[in-house]
């Protein structure tokens, strides 16, 4: 905005000097949504650790650990980052066991099996 009021300034015509009024115009109004929005950002952060202080639960707190209401096991392994939905395991295990650790370390020791015959395919093509 200062950039453009200099130049309007200096030397120039009559539409040159509109269109920089015009373009400051714009940038005066777009610097003010900003603002605002910039505002609104601030009172939720303060209401946020307002509520914190009075000792609420956050939405995340709620739901971190929790199953949602109509979330798989699957879905909600997914949600938390403890398998990928592109994984092949999880299917087989979520159906037989309940606990998240069983899963975790099911996957772990599928994992480690998995490499083992990767490993295994390697050395037979290798030797021939």
């Amino acid at each position: 905005v200062r950039k453009l009021e200099r130049r309007l300034t200096q030397f120039g015509n009559s539409t040159t000097k509109n269109r920089v009024r015009a373009e400051i115009e714009n940038y005066k109004a777009q610097i003010a949504t900003l603002d605002t929005d910039l505002e609104q950002i601030q009172r939720r952060i303060d209401d946020r650790h307002q509520n914190e202080a009075e000792g609420g639960e956050t939405l995340l707190e709620e739901a971190g650990n929790k199953r949602l209401p109509g979330e798989s096991q699957r879905d909600f392994l997914i949600r938390t980052g403890k398998i990928t939905p592109f994984s092949k395991m999880g299917r087989q295990l979520l159906r037989t066991s309940s606990s998240l650790a069983d899963v975790m370390l099911e996957a772990e020791e599928e994992e480690e099996e998995g490499g083992d015959a990767e490993n295994e395919d390697t050395v037979e093509q290798e030797a021939v």
